[in-house]
């Protein structure tokens, strides 16, 4: 297909070949032998039709999992546990039942495509097309609908301890086996003349060509906006205020116990337990060399890099829509979640559920989407390691991640015309990973890294609670706005990976489908943190990808409408008003999760986080007592807290003296 170059206002375009969506025949597709698409047929026309299937067939994973959460029993806990083990033990299967149904729905939407295709009528009419796919596509969101209202039922017998009824196995059945009938719908038939309607949407759609942007006034309003709104001027006080609700538990789990036993010189894995990874700890523990290690400076250091990284997620939606308008309301969605979402008002009571459990993920999307764009090696090295320094810093996250770019890797070879170069680039990027990460645990282990015991160590975490420590199941735990999020995310992240190995399969892919389905992946593997704790503070940040996607689907839609209303003679007006749908979609979009998260407004959750936009409003926080005096920290606790404040101090400086002598 040819490629319509677009360009926006204050940008210029470079004289680059885009990428083509059909890639050449380079001989591979004999070896690979891909579905054939119809001749005659325009392709928009028949992956149109290929969709519906493939939208029912990712219904069919939300409704496994939802009825397998509640069906399946829960395991016997093993007889060697302590009282409190026993307490936290809780063998749900959750993550199972996910695990099979995904693999399920995938391989049953490949064979839905390849059924698709060789009942396929190269006569059918294509509004008949048209009108299967709205069919399927309301069954489709339908049985998602009635499966979740079904669940939210069934679930209730769950928490009561009663056994399910044998009704909701019958349902359950019946829904799963309507879907897949309308999987099979007969073909459509030509019944008259063609629409020339679907015939003008089937027309050539390429790759739009990279352009050289030019700097635009939120590319400096946006970072400048993120910091006002997510940086912590008074992380003292709210290390103080996190003291007093719940003694820092979380923190010291996430960093401050490994980051004490490494600045002491301990192991990481082996001398010291480091739950989600060995970065932070490091990290925290070396810069006691220059600055005293605290629970409030750690928590400052994390709301300055979430300032970085959501400055990094606006330069990804820079560089993949090239509006910087788009950009900034795809960014706005993100922290719309952030707010909705946060628990306890403040998301730094959790670290683990901020930035700083996932810290690499856009750095890795931005250098492959370079690597894309200019096919040069020094970015397949960039994207290997950042997948490298995140395993270091999340071990669990960093995994999804590298599953995510093994897939983009897999896939963008069945595009490439030189398989050599690009296996070389892949295997180029895989090494670098494997040498910082390598690098990394060397470090961490004081030099006992090829050792069991620091493996067993490293790993232990993913091992004890991917086997039922301290999960909460589905069937139980979240409300059902948070279960209706999760089902939502699940069904697009399917849908769109089904998209992309339909595409794939058919030799038809180009590298933005390859794109979003890479993102898709990652989100969907993101998915297990809520399968595994469904709690309902968990998915803000599993919005992430799929907001990614929209906002680069937004921005193609824009790429194909402008050159298409200018050849129309529009006028400017009506022009502008058209160019203008996809932020009028994104605002909907925000004001919907306005209205369907757990908060109906804005103005609380915004007002409650410790910005420093709140600061300056002299919304600030009181400045109470300190429990620590040096360094100064946990900050802004009341005055009745002074018994137990000297009480403390007294203890640490007899500590103090202690490690003088």
């Amino acid at each position: 297909m040819d490629s319509t170059p677009t360009t926006t206002e204050g940008e210029e375009s470079p004289p680059e070949q885009p990428d083509s969506v059909d890639p050449p025949d380079t001989g591979s597709r004999r070896r690979t032998r891909p579905l054939p698409a119809p001749e005659g047929v325009p392709p928009r026309v028949y992956f149109a039709g290929l969709l519906g299937p493939l939208l029912l067939m990712a219904g069919l994973g939300v409704q496994m999992v939802l009825a397998g959460v509640v069906l399946m029993p829960t395991a016997d806990q093993p007889d060697n546990l302590t009282p409190y083990g026993r307490f936290l033990y809780i063998a749900d299967r959750d993550l199972q039942i996910f695990a099979v149904s995904t693999i399920v729905a995938i391989l049953l939407a490949v064979a839905s495509v390849r059924i698709y295709s060789r009942r396929f009528d190269t006569g059918a009419e294509p509004a008949a097309i048209g009108r299967r796919l709205v069919v399927q596509a309301a069954a489709a969101l339908a049985a998602v609908l009635v499966s979740l209202a079904g669940f939210l039922w069934a679930r209730e017998y769950v928490k009561d301890g009663s056994d399910i009824p044998g009704v909701y196995l019958l349902f359950a059945g019946a829904l799963a086996a309507v879907t897949v009938i309308l999987t099979l719908l007969p073909p459509p038939r030509r019944t008259g003349p063609g629409g020339s309607q679907w015939e003008r949407l089937a027309g050539s759609s390429g790759e739009p060509v990279a352009v050289r942007l030019k700097l635009s006034p939120l590319d400096l309003a946006v970072p400048v906006i993120l910091v006002l709104l997510i940086y912590v001027p008074d992380w003292r006080q709210l290390a103080g205020r996190f003291f007093y609700e719940e003694s820092l538990f979380h923190w010291d789990f996430f960093s401050m116990a490994p980051a004490l036993a490494f600045a002491h010189g301990k192991a990481l894995g082996t001398d010291a337990y480091s739950m989600y990874g060995v970065g932070w700890p490091m990290l925290f523990g070396g810069l006691t060399r220059w600055v005293p290690l605290s629970y409030g400076r750690m928590i400052q250091i994390g709301s300055i890099y979430a300032c970085v990284y959501l400055t990094g997620v606006y330069a990804l939606l820079r560089l993949l829509t090239r509006r910087s308008a788009l950009a900034a309301l795809g960014v706005a969605v993100i922290l719309l979640q952030l707010f909705l979402w946060q628990s306890s008002a403040v998301i730094w009571r959790f670290a683990s559920l901020t930035m700083m459990r996932w810290p690499f993920d856009v750095w890795c999307f931005i250098a492959v989407l370079l690597f894309w764009r200019t096919g040069r090696r020094i970015w397949a090295l960039a994207a290997g390691a950042a997948v490298g320094m995140a395993l270091l810093f999340a071990t669990d996250t960093g995994l999804y991640l590298a599953a995510a770019l093994t897939f983009y890797w897999l896939a963008t070879l069945r595009l490439s015309t030189g398989k050599r170069k690009h296996l070389v680039d892949a295997a180029l990027s895989v090494v670098v990973a494997f040498v910082v990460l390598i690098a990394g645990l060397l470090v961490a282990s004081r030099g006992g890294l090829f050792t069991l015991e620091f493996v067993e160590g490293w790993l232990q975490a993913i091992l004890e609670f991917g086997g039922g420590f301290a999960q909460l199941p589905m069937a139980t735990a979240p409300n059902a706005v948070t279960v209706a999020a999760f089902a939502l995310l699940f069904f697009c992240y399917l849908t769109l990976i089904g998209w992309s190995l339909a595409r794939l399969v058919h030799n038809r892919a180009s590298h933005f489908e390859v794109f979003n389905g890479f993102l898709a992946v990652y989100g969907l593997l993101m998915l297990v943190h809520f399968v595994g704790r469904s709690g309902d503070y968990t998915p803000f940040h599993l919005w992430i990808p799929l907001a990614l996607v929209a906002v680069n689907l937004a921005g193609r839609f824009w790429d194909y409408a402008e050159p298409g209303l200018a050849g129309r003679g529009m006028a400017p007006s009506r022009r502008w008003i058209a160019q203008a749908l996809p932020f009028v979609g994104v605002a909907v979009a925000v004001g919907l999760f306005a209205l369907l998260g757990p908060r109906s407004m804005l103005r609380q959750p915004i007002a409650d986080y410790p910005s420093l936009a709140s600061k300056l409003a002299g919304a600030g926080e009181p400045d109470g007592l300190c429990l620590i005096e040096q360094p100064k920290d946990l900050c802004g606790l009341p005055a009745q807290q002074e018994p137990t404040v000297n009480h403390v101090r007294a203890v640490a400086a007899r500590l103090a003296s202690i490690v003088d002598q």
